[in-house]
């Protein structure tokens, strides 16, 4: 399967001002991005307003335009960008106990922001935003087939009689239902993963970092 539009062709043209990338460009990294914040500690409130800061950023600052490539993964150069925030915002906090003020910083020390080292913690929570995603999916196109998958996540040590009797199926319909959900999963979730690169060797390196992180790939 072709790569129509690479991932950083969509950014460049999110950073050019094009209201139909913007709006992909939030709705794709703004539940990763609160999932990771709200792992941070932050309340559902602080969570939603750094998030918001983020992408202001991003936009008013030109972010968008000046983010590169050969800096790496984009969502590294988001993480990057969002520690470099979370930062201001404690700078700003303790500025305010001691009764100082907080300076902006220039929008020059923001170009400066590049990928972020890699952050267990952010690509756990990108990952599970990826996995249910794909599950979500497999609910809309394979609503049966998804709830069977679901009682055996929910109760991963039942037997396929077990979770036969708890769905009101035969076991042929369990076993049959978990193979061809499993499957379905795993091509979803690959298919997700293809919104974030741009390339079939980006793929093969997400899939990888996705067995590393979690211990498994879904299917």
């Amino acid at each position: 399967m072709a790569f129509p539009t690479t991932l950083w062709g969509r950014i460049q043209m999110a950073g050019e001002g094009d209201e139909a990338s913007l709006t992909s460009f939030v709705e794709q990294y703004r539940a990763p991005l609160l999932r990771y914040l709200r792992g941070r500690g932050l309340s559902h409130e602080d969570s939603e307003d750094v998030e918001q800061e983020v992408f202001l950023q991003l936009f008013s600052k030109d972010l968008l335009k000046v983010a590169d490539a050969n800096k790496g993964r984009f969502r590294s150069y988001l993480l990057g960008v969002t520690q470099w925030i979370l930062r201001e915002r404690r700078t700003r906090q303790g500025a305010k106990k001691r009764g100082g003020g907080w300076k902006q910083v220039s929008p020059e020390a923001l170009h400066g922001i590049s990928a972020s080292d890699p952050d267990p913690n952010f690509d756990a929570s990108w990952f599970e935003g990826i996995i249910e995603a794909a599950l979500e999916d497999l609910a809309q196109e394979h609503a049966e087939q998804h709830r069977i998958l679901q009682e055996q996540i929910k109760s991963p040590a039942a037997s396929h009689e077990e979770l036969a009797q708890a769905l009101g199926l035969t076991r042929g319909q369990v076993r049959v239902g978990l193979h061809r959900a499993r499957g379905r999963l795993n091509r979803a979730v690959r298919a997700q993963l293809r919104r974030y690169v741009s390339s079939q060797e980006e793929l093969d390196e997400e899939i990888a970092c996705m067995v590393r992180t979690l211990g498994a790939f879904p299917g």
